[in-house]
């Protein structure tokens, strides 16, 4: 089964993906603004459990306008840098 965004993003709103929504937005907040991008591996970083949740959180956050994904290619997807929008 691939992934598929839309058939995960409900489960951001259970209590683990909550947990998890928070710990990569914590993250992103974080890591970007010391070093003005990150890769989604690290935004994920401390989180546990279903990694496709994980990867789900990390484009909520994009779809939400958090962050944005910086295209250079072709990659894994924990390979794909983020950035935060400018305020």
């Amino acid at each position: 089964m691939p992934y598929v965004y839309e058939e995960l993003k409900n489960q951001l709103f259970s209590p683990k993906g909550i947990e998890i929504l928070f710990k990569v937005k914590e993250n992103a907040k974080k890591l970007i603004s010391q070093s003005g991008c990150a890769r989604a591996g690290e935004l994920t970083s401390g989180c546990t459990g279903d990694s496709w949740l994980m990867l789900a959180a990390i484009d909520y956050l994009v779809e939400t306008k958090e962050i944005y994904e910086i295209k250079y290619g072709e990659c894994a997807g924990q390979h794909r840098i983020f950035a935060l929008y400018a305020n």
